[in-house]
């Protein structure tokens, strides 16, 4: 679960501070889908392992 944290996030500041410049376009809405999907991913994983104990 954390390699999926690291990706996500990974992708996030690559799309937030667009690296590729002209060649990677993307809108409000992809980058707070990418930003939603890390905050959902984040308290998944938190409230997972707070589960097991």
């Amino acid at each position: 679960m954390a390699i999926l944290i690291a990706v996500g996030l990974t992708v996030g500041v690559l799309v937030l501070t667009d690296p590729f410049g002209e060649y990677v376009t993307t809108t409000p809405a992809a980058i707070g889908t990418v930003l939603f999907a890390g905050l959902l991913a984040a308290v998944a994983y938190a409230a997972s392992t707070l589960g097991r104990r």
